[in-house]
């Protein structure tokens, strides 16, 4: 094992001066980082990653990774993809009590990236929640279900025809394919029985509320579905219900749907809708709203305040009138 260790290492070495940079051209990539390049970002993200990794890959220099870190989280911020997923990777790792948080960032980022639809993560966070089940004081039934609902949500996006999801070296050695998906959910889905039938009941139970056409079978199905210890798929199905009856202007929905929002806000977008559905609740004049506006406020940029709210008071109005 040891000799393949060393090779490894040597092959790294190689790699890392292939791709390093002199003095005169990292400041100029810290010059355009600095005046917001994204891609500049990145690249000096991965100068600091490869500086970090030169001594030891295995046991990088923490200081230098955390500015590798600081640049990817830069570059992540406004979108850039390749950034994100090299913050998965370094979140991943154990660096012991030194970064404690970073495991809780891990799990932020890889939920964020999942939700857009984004398939390395959806992959990531499912395999996540499977291994978690096995972890101390883990909610076995959570775990099982968010595994789940994960793999289901990735074969789901999957083109009808595509056999391989990812190719090797994409996330490990290997391709991973369709069936090796389709396995693992089978597998977790083995472990609760009732999982599907779950499904196919919260499913139906949506669809007799939208088909009932009353708001209160909507608000309900809500409520249900937004308890504290609610799985990934029951809360989606409460923001579902909660905006379909929101949209048709009662006053309920909206202020519950801008506490949920609130309550699993993760960015600043997050944010953004918890505000328009606590203003549109507050134009229906629910005494409530006033505060839960104040309190999302803090989370949101001062200047743009304004703004905002002139633009969703305008596409309230546009709401309340049809």
């Amino acid at each position: 094992m040891k000799p393949v260790v060393v090779f490894f290492s040597i092959l790294f070495f190689w790699a890392a001066a292939a791709g390093a940079v002199d003095r005169d051209e990292k400041l100029s990539l810290l010059e355009s980082a600095v005046a917001g390049d994204t891609e500049a970002q990145f690249r000096l993200a991965q100068v600091y990653k490869d500086e970090a990794e030169a001594e030891d890959l295995f046991e990088p220099d923490m200081r230098i990774l955390e500015k590798a870190v600081h640049w990817y989280e830069q570059a992540a911020s406004n979108g850039h993809r390749p950034s994100a997923l090299a913050l998965l990777d370094i979140y991943d790792g154990f660096y012991g009590e030194e970064k404690a948080s970073w495991p809780e960032k891990w799990v932020l980022l890889a939920q964020k990236m999942a939700a857009a639809g984004d398939r390395i993560a959806q992959f990531k966070l499912a395999g996540h929640y499977e291994r978690q089940r096995n972890s101390e004081g883990a909610d076995l039934r959570q775990c099982i279900a968010r595994a789940s609902d994960w793999y289901t949500r990735l074969l789901q996006g999957l083109p009808p025809d595509q056999a391989v999801v990812f190719q090797p070296y994409e996330i490990g050695l290997k391709a991973i394919t369709r069936k090796d998906i389709e396995t693992r959910l089978a597998r977790i889905n083995a472990l609760d029985p009732q999982i599907e039938e779950k499904k196919k009941k919260l499913a139906l139970l949506y669809a007799s509320a939208v088909e009932s056409g009353r708001l209160t079978d909507l608000i309900q199905l809500g409520d249900r579905c937004a308890r504290e210890n609610s799985t990934d798929q029951e809360v989606d199905m409460a923001i579902a219900s909660y905006r379909r009856a929101a949209e048709r202007n009662s006053v309920e929905a909206q202020i519950k749907l801008a506490r949920l929002r609130y309550r699993l806000a993760r960015d600043p977008h997050d944010y953004q809708e918890a505000y328009f559905w606590a203003m549109a609740a507050a134009m229906g004049n629910e005494p409530t709203a006033p505060e839960l506006l104040a309190r999302i406020a803090e989370n949101l940029p001062a200047e743009q305040l304004p703004a905002m709210e002139a633009e969703a008071t305008e596409a309230i109005t546009r709401l309340q009138r049809q």
